[in-house]
């Protein structure tokens, strides 16, 4: 189980490296506004134009620079997730594939409900993170739905964006905005958040048993199986 939660700890690492710095951006982005605005009003400045240009300008970098903040955020939400969702399934498939002929793939639900079983759900630490967690890619993925109105239940404070220019808290803001591919205000996921993911992951890792045991027929009631292989 070390080597999944140093697959864990390297993106951990690799969201903090790839942070996007909001100054660095904003001095990039205005350095090339001097240069197209040097060269449109060359010999002929219209301060008052050029005012409301640059005023103009800035909010859309504000916004964009906003945007690209909140993709890498929910970018590395998604892999959080999908790393350590392919690392379970595949683990346990291969465990059961030693003795058994587990027919087509192992789905995750099926692993769950398996670990469920022979492990007790109460000693498997950090789960009810983790269907959180899968809830909420479900809705940066695809937007409001089923799993959005489920996570709305959990977490309702996600669908209440701040937003400085208008007062917006009381409202779902996914459902302005319908998706965060839209607007990053979608949904209101700090950053903190990416951290208690990570650690309900070392604390699923943590938990899981060394040696497992069971039976046929707990295989047979969870997976599809031919002949012992």
């Amino acid at each position: 189980m070390k080597s999944f939660q140093r697959n864990n700890d390297n993106i951990r690492k690799l969201f903090e490296d790839t942070s996007i710095d909001k100054e660095v951006l904003l001095n990039k982005y205005r350095e090339e506004l001097k240069d197209e605005l040097n060269e449109s009003f060359a010999g002929h400045l219209d301060y008052e134009n050029l005012m409301d240009i640059e005023f103009e300008k800035n909010q859309e970098f504000y916004d964009l620079i906003n945007q690209a903040i909140a993709l890498h955020k929910f970018q590395y939400l998604i892999i959080l997730c999908q790393t350590w969702e392919n690392q379970l399934v595949s683990f346990i498939t291969k465990e059961i594939k030693y003795s058994y002929k587990v027919e087509g793939h192992a789905e995750y639900g099926e692993i769950i409900n398996f670990l469920k079983d022979i492990v007790r759900e109460e000693n498997i630490r950090g789960l009810d993170k983790l269907t959180e967690l899968r809830k909420l890619i479900n809705v940066i993925k695809h937007g409001d739905g089923r799993a959005a109105n489920a996570l709305r239940k959990k977490r309702p404070d996600y669908f209440h964006s701040e937003y400085e220019m208008l007062d917006i808290s009381h409202l779902d803001s996914l459902k302005i905005w319908d998706s965060i591919y839209i607007s990053p205000l979608a949904l209101n996921v700090k950053n903190e958040e990416f951290y208690q993911y990570y650690n309900a992951i070392n604390e699923f890792w943590d938990s899981f048993p060394e040696r497992v045991y069971y039976d046929y027929d707990i295989i047979e009631k969870h997976f599809k199986i031919g002949d012992l292989s």
